[in-house]
């Protein structure tokens, strides 16, 4: 039975403060009581006490924490995706991602902005993968190309086919680029483009994006790739993944000096050094100036239903003019 010593010292100080050599020394051995904890036993020594080791039971989880990837796709992807013919479901949305088949012969500037700067294509994302092209290699398929089209184009002119015309431009597009890359340092690339439009199903949204590509300045053939919208979408995210050209050649050969006129990324709103003052109706994109810095003035006027937030947005304007100008003086004259 465990018990505890306990010790008692009797000491008897002399004089000069040292101990005396008669102080004696008692020990005695103590019996524990059984309601003491951790020695077990009840408090009325009713029955025999029961020991048992501590235990402790750990459950681990079924499944293992999320990777940061898997974190990221749950809170940015969508909560299901489905799959039809003309588009795709992601959520609550409807995505129809159309390929770029053609482009124009002689492109200009910008002209691409009005896929992504006016109201009908406020809404669409706009991907193009470039892969630069070994200049030899792309030689050498030139020289086989216009070889072929070389011999298709006498067949035809001999036979007197009115093909014989078409085939004759595809040729001397092929002379002009292979005299550009064989005389000059201009590079190639290969380009595909894909333009991912969201909004409702069957809305005038997303129709009105593959119109808006057919007119000028774009002057597109976008197509609709049926039963392969997933990878379309997928081509089109920022995932840089160009899953659409290993079912489909969607890739197109272009001059560097092409490649040029789709940069920059630019729409016709007002981005200066400044301070916010709203967003473009257009495109959402924000409004950025200092009116106190144009040449063409400063006043301003502000128009508005009553608890539209005129008075608000003003005195917001000239904090965010204080901020940004140290300079700036505000007096203000407000009858309300």
């Amino acid at each position: 039975t465990p018990c505890v010593i306990l010790e008692r010292r009797d000491t008897r100080r002399r004089q000069d403060g040292r101990a005396h050599p008669n102080d004696t020394t008692h020990r005695r051995c103590e019996m524990i009581p059984d309601w003491v904890p951790f020695f077990g036993g009840d408090a009325d020594d009713s029955g025999e006490a029961e020991s048992a080791d501590p235990a402790v039971e750990y459950d681990a989880a079924q499944t293992p924490l999320d990777t940061l990837s898997d974190t990221h796709q749950r809170l940015i992807a969508p909560e299901h995706v489905v799959e039809h013919a003309n588009g795709v479901e992601t959520g609550e949305h409807w995505r129809r991602t159309l390929w770029a088949a053609e482009y124009p012969d002689e492109p200009m500037d910008g002209l691409f902005e009005t896929l992504y700067a006016t109201g009908e294509t406020r809404e669409t994302d706009l991907s193009i993968h470039l892969d630069p092209r070994d200049t030899h290699s792309t030689l050498n398929e030139l020289e086989n190309r216009i070889e072929s089209l070389t011999a298709d184009h006498e067949y035809l002119a001999e036979k007197h086919r009115a093909g014989a015309r078409g085939v004759r431009k595809d040729l001397e597009d092929y002379q002009a680029l292979y005299d550009v890359l064989r005389n000059s340092p201009m590079r190639a690339f290969d380009v595909s483009m894909y333009l991912s439009a969201r909004g409702e199903q069957g809305t005038s949204t997303i129709d009105g994006v593959s119109k808006t590509a057919r007119q000028a300045p774009a002057n597109l053939t976008p197509v609709t790739p049926r039963w392969s919208q997933l990878d379309a979408l997928t081509a089109s995210s920022p995932i840089g993944v160009d899953a659409l050209d290993e079912t489909l050649d969607t890739r197109t050969p272009m001059l560097a000096g092409a490649v040029g006129a789709m940069f920059p990324f630019v729409a016709g709103a007002f981005a200066e050094p400044g301070v916010e003052y709203g967003t473009y109706a257009l495109n959402e994109s924000p409004v950025i100036l200092d009116r106190f810095n144009r040449s063409t003035g400063y006043c301003m006027m502000t128009i508005g239903k009553l608890g539209a937030g005129k008075s608000f947005s003003t005195k917001l304007q000239l904090v965010r003019q204080a901020m940004y100008d140290d300079d700036t003086t505000i007096v203000m004259l407000d009858p309300m």
